[in-house]
């Protein structure tokens, strides 16, 4: 994993609350990616979710069957909705941590990768609101 000498245990990558992949052709941007998800499904299902946004169908199809997949989208109206249910689910997960009077949640964690987020961002401007929310969630 030479790509990766920076980042050799990609465990600590997983704590990060965003990561953004850049970088020009060849970099070594999916060697990445697929260093991570490889990390995360090293994890049990009910630890580790995954939520695959994928609007090129290319990089990220390849892990939508495993069991840590709870969605996967390609099409701009599904990647519109699974955003949209991503963020209704945060919600729902800090109306229970209130509730019940908790700072930390107990249940899985959701991963939301999203390749190709310039062209999703570009392509649609129903996105751009969602992400940002889901980024503010996260942070929190």
């Amino acid at each position: 994993m030479a790509q990766l000498k920076y980042w050799d245990n990609c465990d600590e990558l997983l704590g990060k609350p965003h990561i953004l992949i850049a970088g020009s052709t060849g970099s070594g941007k999916s060697v990445l990616i697929n260093s991570i998800l490889y990390t995360l499904l090293t994890y049990k299902p009910m630890e580790k979710q995954l939520i695959l946004i994928d609007p090129k169908r290319v990089e990220l199809y390849a892990y939508k069957k495993v069991p840590h997949c709870i969605a996967y989208a390609s099409e701009t109206p599904d990647i519109i909705a699974l955003l949209r249910r991503a963020c209704d689910g945060m919600d729902k997960r800090y109306a229970e941590m209130q509730k019940e009077g908790k700072k930390m949640y107990e249940g899985a964690d959701i991963y939301v990768v999203i390749d190709e987020f310039a062209d999703l961002m570009i392509t649609t401007k129903d996105a751009e609101p969602l992400i940002q929310r889901l980024a503010q969630l996260r942070r929190a």
